[in-house]
Parts: C-alpha cells; sequence; structure tokens
C-alpha cells in the first residue's frame, strides 16, 4: 500500500486491517472478535476491523497521513486550509465562532441560522446582530437576505468583528452572494458561512457558485449531507490567514478519540469528488428530467424553479426539488406521511412543502419510483377531507419579528431558570432554543422576550405537532424562562 497516496487516510485505514496484527489496544471489541452478534451482522466485520484507536497503538502516522488528506480537500476546494471534522458541522460552526471572535464581539448574524450557530453564540459569548430573512409569503419559505439590512446593520454596528450567513437556504435557494461577501470584506469584517447544504456547489460549474470561490475566510460544508461521507463528518475550510484561535478551537470541540470511520469517509468522498463535473453533471440531468416529470403531475408545483422565474430569488440547486402539495389539499406533512406508506422517504415536510434530495448516486430508477410515488398522491383523496390544511390557510406561517434580547445568549443560559406554561411566558426572558426541526432555525433563543407573536407562532407550532429541539419540554405545554 502506498502511504501518502490519493487517499492517504483511508489507505492507512486498509493498511492496518491487512497487517492482521493482534490487538491489546483500545477499542474493546479488538477488531470485532467481541462485537455484539446482532451489531456485527449489521454493520459487518470490516467495519470494526477498521475501527482501530490512533493515539494508543492502531495506525502509525495518523496525524501525518491526516494532515495529507486535509490537503487534498484544500486543493480540491481551492482554499488554503481543510479541517477534517468527526463532529457533524455543529462543530464546524461553533468552532468558527469561538476561533475567530472574543467574548463579547458584536457579529452581524443571519436569523436563518441553523441551533448549531445559536449554541456557538452561547460557547463564544458573543453578542448578535440579528439580519431578518425575506420570506415566500404564501409558503413560509425563506428566499435569502436583503441588501439593504446588512448594510443598515453594518453602518448602525461599526464595531462588529465579521458576518455569519447561511447559503444556500435549505431548500438550495442562492441569494446574491458575492456583492454580500465584497461588501462585508470591504469594511474589514470576517465573512463566515455555513454552506452546510451546499458542499457540491464548488465542484461544478453548472451550479451556483460556492462560498469558497467568492472569497469567504471561514466555510462549514456537511460532507455527510450531499456528498459520500459517513453521517457526523464535515468539512471546514479557510482561505486567507488563519484566526488564530481556529485550530484551538478545533481542538476543543473535537473528540480525542476520532472515529478513523468518518475520518477515512472524508477522504474517500474527496477523492470521489475529483470526479465532481462529471459526477454532479449526471445528478443535474437527472434532476432536470425529475422536474419535468413532476410538473406535469396536477396540483404540484416545483418552487425553485418559479421562484427563479418569478425574481423572487436569483438561482437554486436544481438538486433540490422543493415540491408544493397545497393544491392538492394536502399539508406538507401529510403528503411525507403517505408517500413513506408508498416506499418514498423524504428530506423535509413542512407546512406547504416536501423537500426530495438528488444526488450523485441516484439514478433512472429512483426517479421512476418518485414519480410513481407523487402519482399516488394526487390520486388519493387528502386525509379528513383536507381539513388540517383548510385550518391552515388562514395562518400566518411566516416566522414571527426577531424578538427584542434582555440579555446576551451565554448569560441567559448561565442564569438560574425556571419552568413556566407556554401562556404565561409573555415578557418573560427566554433561558432555551426553541427551534423548529428540521430545517433547525430558532424561533427564539436564550436572552430574548417572549412576545405575543412569538408565543402565536408556538401555538401554532404546537397545534400542528411541528417537532422542535432545543427545548426541556419538546410539546412545548411549559418553557425555560431566566428566573
Amino acid at each position: 500500500m502506498l502511504r501518502g497516496g490519493s487517499i492517504p487516510y483511508l489507505e492507512g485505514v486498509l493498511e492496518y486491517i491487512d497487517s492482521a496484527s493482534t490487538a491489546f489496544h483500545t477499542p474493546g471489541h479488538k477488531q470485532g472478535k467481541g462485537a455484539y452478534a446482532p451489531l456485527s451482522l449489521l454493520l459487518g466485520e470490516r467495519c470494526f476491523q477498521a475501527d482501530v484507536g490512533d493515539e494508543v497503538g492502531g495506525m502509525e502516522d495518523a496525524d501525518v497521513l491526516l494532515d495529507r488528506a486535509e490537503e487534498l480537500a484544500a486543493r480540491l476546494y481551492g482554499v488554503d486550509r481543510t479541517y477534517f471534522l468527526i463532529n457533524g458541522t455543529t462543530s464546524a460552526l461553533q468552532a468558527m465562532l469561538m476561533g475567530a471572535f472574543s467574548p463579547g464581539d458584536e457579529l452581524l448574524i443571519s436569523r436563518n441560522m441553523h441551533l448549531a450557530a445559536a449554541a456557538g453564540l452561547i460557547l463564544a459569548g458573543l453578542e448578535p446582530v440579528f439580519i431578518p430573512e425575506k420570506w415566500c409569503p404564501h409558503l413560509g419559505l425563506p428566499l435569502g437576505w436583503d441588501m439593504h439590512h446588512w448594510q443598515k446593520a453594518g453602518e448602525e454596528h461599526p464595531k462588529a468583528k465579521g458576518a455569519f450567513l447561511v447559503y444556500p437556504t435549505y431548500q438550495g435557494f442562492c441569494p446574491d452572494l458575492a456583492p454580500l461577501i465584497d461588501a462585508v470584506k470591504a469594511q474589514g469584517k470576517l465573512v463566515l458561512v455555513d454552506e452546510a447544504h451546499g458542499p457540491h456547489l464548488a465542484l461544478s460549474s453548472s451550479l451556483p457558485p460556492s462560498a469558497c470561490e467568492l472569497g469567504a475566510h471561514l466555510v462549514a460544508h456537511s460532507a455527510h449531507k450531499i456528498l459520500g461521507a459517513l453521517t457526523q463528518s464535515s468539512f471546514l475550510h479557510v482561505q486567507g490567514k488563519s484566526p488564530d484561535r481556529l485550530s484551538r478551537a478545533v481542538e476543543l470541540l473535537l473528540s480525542t478519540s476520532p472515529s478513523p470511520l468518518l475520518l477515512a469517509s472524508l477522504d474517500g468522498a474527496r477523492a470521489q469528488m475529483e470526479e465532481g463535473e462529471k459526477l454532479w453533471d449526471k445528478a443535474l440531468n437527472l434532476a432536470r428530467k425529475a422536474q419535468e416529470r413532476i410538473q406535469e403531475l396536477p396540483g404540484l408545483s416545483i418552487c425553485g424553479p418559479d421562484y427563479v422565474k418569478a425574481g423572487l430569488i436569483p438561482r437554486c440547486d436544481p438538486t433540490k426539488l422543493v415540491v408544493c402539495v397545497q393544491e392538492l389539499g394536502y399539508t406538507g406533512w401529510e403528503a411525507a406521511s403517505l408517500l413513506k406508506k408508498y416506499g418514498i422517504q423524504v428530506e423535509m415536510a413542512d407546512w406547504w412543502t416536501v423537500l426530495f434530495l438528488l444526488t450523485y448516486a441516484d439514478g433512472p430508477a429512483e426517479v421512476d419510483a418518485l414519480v410513481a410515488g407523487l402519482e399516488k398522491l394526487t390520486a388519493t383523496p387528502p386525509p379528513d377531507g383536507g381539513k388540517a390544511a383548510a385550518r391552515l390557510l388562514g395562518e400566518e406561517i411566516r416566522p414571527p419579528a426577531i424578538p427584542p434580547r434582555s440579555l446576551s445568549p451565554r448569560e441567559a443560559f448561565f442564569r438560574p431558570r425556571v419552568k413556566v406554561p407556554l401562556d404565561q411566558a409573555l415578557g418573560r426572558t427566554a433561558a432555551e432554543i426553541i427551534a423548529p426541526y428540521p430545517p433547525g432555525s430558532p424561533i427564539i433563543i436564550p436572552g430574548e422576550v417572549f412576545t405575543e407573536e412569538i408565543l402565536d407562532y408556538l401555538r401554532l407550532l404546537k397545534g400542528c405537532q411541528v417537532k422542535v429541539r432545543g427545548v426541556d419540554d419538546p410539546s412545548l405545554a411549559e418553557v425555560a424562562v431566566v428566573a
């Protein structure tokens, strides 16, 4: 086996397996010999053989092999430094915030941030200046930002040290990123981009541009969401001079016993994407055919292309099929539930849409199955005569206005807290994050004050049994407030 070859870390794991050494080191299953039989049946013998610690015994020169693998990933994405992360993009976002800024620093940040970024604000002790999103009024989908809001915030907060952007949206909508990055950099601020849902953008000239290509300083990618890495595997990219504490922040947040399976999967996913243009051309051709067939089905529409035509967004990722089911009398959740019975698992459902992801791994058979499932959906009357959808038509489903803040997120998180019934939270300061999931963008975070508008929206979420995360009580019967 050639060390430091085209897949250096993955080759190192394979070399360890091939050595057939008798292991007197962690992990305790000893190369699978002691693995629980049903688990071994699920994962396979090779999986346990590859599960080798790199600190005590196990792989030789693991750090050297990892450095080489990260260098190859940085070259693929055209950046100066790439970190392999095995605590998910959660750790990437939090490392960016902790590594680039100091406690008390102001940060301009998009309000459709993930709850992992909200947790990062708490960990880093930052003072967020939230920038509102534009929303599709009748479907409640985030469309991106208004440059005016960012410019105004920059003028009102000249001491802000950076800007944190979300691009693309979960639905693949791509606001105009280049001028915003240029404007923020012109002010001498750092640009951080949560590009979790766009690790493939830089790999194809036919896709919208990536934040890496456009000069963002720090970019987070969920390699497992779109590429071929295992779940919980992510990239963190650096362009230009790395913030002084970034490496220390990464080390602080990551496991001291990183999974070789996850690291090897990142190396393999990167190597596979050396042919990214070819692979994503295939996916895009497939997506175009899927769009054409779905658009022909009665009562269905695909939001991304329609929004581009209407001028609501500049571009979209065609591999994200956001299908609106409103005309059928379904909510998105009802449609997803029925599609599951037809053998179709969706990525996400919300008020009126279901989201399907197509990647390089899909082919004509998958598109045929999707279209067949949607055909069955269009031919099936909605449950209960469509009463749930009818009730929802009169509701304001766009998230409420950003609430006022009485404490910093960190201070509120560490204050004593009590639980109160939802209806008694008006005027109280939140002590927890409340985020519908997916997509995971918070409605309120620690330090913000419950308004009547916030409470009305939470009641709506509760009534529709929308899953929320970040809370002590997922049923929303009670919420945590600062004592």
